[in-house]
Formats: structure tokens, sequence, C-alpha cells
């Protein structure tokens, strides 16, 4: 699949270039009831195949879809601001709430950054994740002491299944109703009030009566809270709620006619969504030779600052790549820009291996000689896909430059089966990478080779190097205890990349 043209994946080669990084992305939780009510899938899974942003897991317990023992994978949704990469390693167990189709939204607000190839990968998935949201981590031993003020994901579902549907319902409807009400803006008689309220709700027996609760708190109250309430109908409301309103005598509501059927609207329209059709892929016109001219005109000035300048380059890189990779070969990074350069080298280098158009081979060991070192090895990466032979001599000379580029080579390298580079992989593990967005790239490198540690072991039937990937960064110290896990099991140890078929198949890292 290819990156649609002028989006570079829904940010430009532009933005890439010019954007000054800002703020990240604020979520709008779904409560933990909402998301076991509404997931196509509510289980246990334990992971069987590493991976970033996509794994593979067995089934263990399930309350919903797939059964024990059924094999599936899970697309955690990744975010340039972070988790850019969330890793699970085989072995670990997870608590899912899962989505066939595109996961539900929480998102409040949003800020662009800078695209990362592993966003570009197409890599099938049978459930996805809200952000940030639709995971618990669960420990496998039954000894573990359950904490009552924050019960195991296990412990959760199990009491929500437990219940009738119209119960189910009705403890929806009370956890939204704080989350919408009680929002510090009550004054403390009106806050006691709604606290009481939410209490009685979540003891109703049957949906019938949380809302009877409900409506009749409503009645009484101001109009901005009765359109707060609207608006948890809207949200938390589902058949039981519809059929209730329909019942209710117009005088006995706090909303009018209109209001009434748009709450009604809205909660059908969540209950029977219609069928969206798949985004089509970007027509792709092919420019003629005035336009392929000027684009080249300002690729050749280098004048990265121009309006066009990102359009020149996605462009040329699909149709007339040579111009790109010549201004690539002699650029350099501005040293002192800011903290998102450093990932420019590598950003660019990848978006020109993974999209270049025409004379692949020829272009990319142009790219071989580049000023930047990141091109170099991204040049040397993506050639692989076209000339193993090369690509592999060149990497094997890349792999003693220091660093995230000697390691990135070294892992490429130990990917494609040289089990000999497996010492400079896993030398990066000892780099500490920078607090912030600025260590972002270094921590991801070092994930990848988690994760690719992680498939051989289970590969090779030996012991896992780490048995956790929810490490802070600041506690990450992997390289000292990979050091005495490879001396112990070097020579049993073989390379396995259970992706590689898949990225190779649209020449994606």
């Amino acid at each position: 699949m290819r990156v649609p043209l002028g989006s570079l994946l829904l940010i430009g080669f532009a933005t890439c270039i010019l954007a000054s990084v800002a703020d990240a992305h604020t979520i709008d939780p779904i409560p933990t009831e909402k998301l076991l009510h509404d997931a196509d899938f509510v289980g246990i899974v334990e992971c069987t195949k590493a991976g970033g942003i996509v794994a593979e897991y067995k089934v263990v317990q399930s309350w919903r879809g797939p059964k024990a023992g059924d094999t599936v994978r899970i697309k955690i949704a990744a975010n340039y601001w972070g988790p850019q990469y969330p890793l699970v390693l085989v072995g670990e167990r997870l608590g899912i709430t899962g989505f066939k189709t595109k996961a539900p939204s929480t998102l409040m607000s949003m800020s662009s950054g800078a695209p990362i190839p592993e966003f570009w990968r197409q890599v099938r998935f049978d459930f996805s994740l809200p952000l940030f949201q639709g995971r618990w981590p669960v420990e496998k031993s039954a000894s573990v002491q359950e904490d009552p003020k924050n019960p195991t994901f296990e412990s959760q579902a199990k009491e929500f299944f437990g219940h009738s549907p119209s119960k189910q319902e009705a403890l929806i409807l009370a956890v939204v109703t704080s989350k919408r009400l009680l929002r510090g803006k009550l004054e403390d008689e009106a806050e006691t009030i709604a606290i009481q309220l939410v209490a009685n709700m979540r003891a109703a027996n049957d949906c019938a009566a949380a809302l009877k609760l409900l409506v009749a708190y409503a009645k009484d109250a101001k109009k901005e809270i009765q359109s707060t309430i609207a608006h948890v109908l809207k949200e938390a409301g589902y058949a039981e709620t519809v059929s209730y309103l329909k019942r209710m005598d117009a005088k006995d509501l706090p909303w009018n006619k209109d209001k009434l059927t748009e709450i009604q609207t809205e909660i059908d329209g969540r209950l029977h969504p219609k069928d969206q059709a798949l985004p089509q892929a970007d027509e792709q016109t092919i420019p003629d030779a005035k336009k392929l001219a000027a684009l080249r005109k300002i690729v050749e000035s280098g004048d990265i600052a121009h309006e066009d300048f990102g359009e020149a380059v996605e462009t040329l890189t699909r149709y007339e790549p040579a111009p790109v990779a010549k201004w690539l070969k002699d650029w350099t990074q501005d040293k002192n820009a800011h903290w998102s350069a450093a990932e420019k080298p590598y950003l660019f280098g990848s978006f020109f291996g993974h999209s270049c158009g025409k004379d692949r081979i020829s272009n990319l060991i142009t790219l071989l000689d580049a000023k930047e070192q990141g091109v170099r090895v991204a040049a040397a990466v993506y050639l692989c896909f076209d000339d193993a032979v090369q690509g592999e001599k060149a990497l094997k000379e890349f792999a003693k430059l220091e660093g995230r580029p000697g390691a990135w080579a070294g892992l490429t390298l130990v990917r494609r089966g040289h089990k000999e580079y497996f010492p400079r992989a896993i030398k990066f593990l000892h780099f500490v990478p920078e607090t912030g967005m600025s260590g972002t790239g270094d921590e991801l490198l070092q994930q990848k080779i988690l994760e690719l540690l992680s498939n051989s072991a289970a590969k090779s039937g030996i012991a896992q190097p780490v048995t956790t990937s929810y490490v802070r960064r600041e506690e990450m110290q992997f390289g000292t205890v990979v050091d005495v896990w490879w001396e112990k099991y070097k020579d049993k140890i073989i390379p396995f990349d259970p992706w590689a078929e898949e990225l190779s198949a649209n020449k994606t890292d």
C-alpha cells in the first residue's frame, strides 16, 4: 500500500520538515463498564508473538467473542506523543476490550506531530483498542493479593457480566452520570445530592429504576443540569433507555418533544450505526512534464522553507526520484534546530525508501553515501527489499557506526537471519534515552530490539530475556539483564521475526 500522495499517512512531508511540534492529545476516557458492554471481544489474552502496535495472542479467558484457545491479533492505538510503538512481549497477559471495526474515538483535542515509519505498516489485525484504553496488565500468579480499591480486570469483568443486561445498562448510566455531573462545578450541597444520586443509581436493581431516579433529579434541576443529563442519556443509554423514554408521559420529563426526539435519535444512531464506506485511496494523477520540471526546480534549490517543498519531494519521490535522492544525499540537518530535527534523517530516509517509485535500487544506492548517517542506514534497510545482497553488504559496514545508526543496522541484519549481529543490537540497550520527546526515537529502537529478542527466544524454546514491557523510560535498565541472558543462551538462540513477510510485502521497516 502506497502512502497517499500529499498526506504522508495523514501528515504531509512539509509538516515533517517545517512543523513546530507542540501539544499532545487530550482524551475523554470511556468508563470501564461501557468498554465491557460495547466491545466485540472481552477477554484475557497471552502474547505469543511479540509486537509493537500489533501483536498476536492466545485467548486465555473470554466473556465475549473468540473463545479460550483461539488466536487473535490485537492493534493497540499508537500516538506520535506516546506510546509510538506500544510493545507487548511474549508471555505477557492482558485484559482486553477490543473492537472489530474502528475502535471508538476518545479524542477531545489533538495536535499533529511528524510521522514515524512504524505508522506506515499494514499488518493484519482482528481487534483494535481505543487510544490509551482497552488493555489491563494481568498477573499470571493467582497468589497476587487483590487491592479492593483497585480491582483486577478479571474481577471487574466477572462482576459486570454477572449482572442482567438491564442492570448493566443501569451501571453504565450511573458511571457516566458521575463522569459528566461530578466535575467540581457543583456547589457543596448540590454535589452531595449528585453523589447520592449516583450511589442510588448504582444500587438500583434495573435500568428502569436507575432512569426513574435520574429523570426525577433532572426535572427539578437547572437548565444547564438538564442539558448535562440529556448528554448522559445520549452517551450511556441503550435499548431499555429508549423504551423507557417512549413510555413516559411528556409532562413527567424535563425536556420538550424536540429534545426528546434528539436524545432517542442519537441513541438509536449509536446502537444501529450506518455502514460507512471504507476510505478510498487518493487518485494518483501523474504530473505532466511541465509540473515535474517546476517541482524539480524547487527541490534542486534546497530551500526547505519553500511552501511547496514538501509537495515537490513527495511527488518526485514517486514519479522522478533521482533529484530527491541527489538533494537528500547532500542534505544535513541543522544541529541547533528544534529537538524534533534529530529524527529527520531517519524520517526522510525512510520515506524515500518506502515511497521511491522508480529505479529504486540505483536511487537507494546513491543514498548509501549520504552525509547523514540516518539517511545512509535507512537507504540500506530499504534497499534490502529490492537487492538483499547489496543492502546487507551496506548494513554490515554501517553496523560499525556508533549509537543508534549502527544499532539499527545490526538489528536489521539479525531480523534477516544474521545471528552474529545480535551483540551489536543488544549493546544499544545500555543506552539511556533522553527524557521527553527527544528520546522517543532511541526508545522505539530499543523496543524493536526487545521485540526481536522476545520472538527469537520463543522460537528457540528458551527463557524470555525480559518479562514485561510495562517499564517507564527512566527505569529502563535492560542492557545488563539482557547481557546475562545472552551469555546463557547465545548458542541456542535462533533469529526469528514473525512480521518480516507482511512488512516486506509493502516495503516497511
